[in-house]
């Protein structure tokens, strides 16, 4: 496993090969949370009540050679405050994790 620190606001790029060699590219985007941007209220984002996130995950793209991977915005839509990211080569492809976060599931 290889974790690498997440920019909290801004672009993280983490770049690795994968079991065959070939280059994969994430980039993980973040941006700072303002009182607008979520509800306050618990049952609306899960997490620690009255206190909102410092920042969230806006973002993750995958590059594996020339093919995109689409990550849907349901799978980091809710993470704030996301402290590292990491990659686990396996035997069919590879996992990316993000390490710290809060926030994680919307009820």
């Amino acid at each position: 496993m290889f974790l690498h620190a997440v920019n909290p606001t801004g672009s993280t790029e983490l770049s690795f090969n994968d079991v065959s060699g070939g280059p994969i590219t994430v980039t993980g985007h973040t941006i700072k949370v303002g009182p607008v941007l979520i509800p306050t209220a618990s049952t609306i984002v899960g997490g620690d009540i009255g206190r909102l996130p410092q920042s969230v995950v806006s973002a993750i793209q995958i590059q594996k050679g020339k093919e995109t991977i689409f990550v849907p915005l349901s799978a980091y839509g809710d993470l704030g405050d996301v402290k590292s990211v990491s990659f686990n080569p396996m035997a069919r492809g590879f996992r990316v994790s993000l390490h710290g976060g809060k926030y994680g599931g919307i009820v």
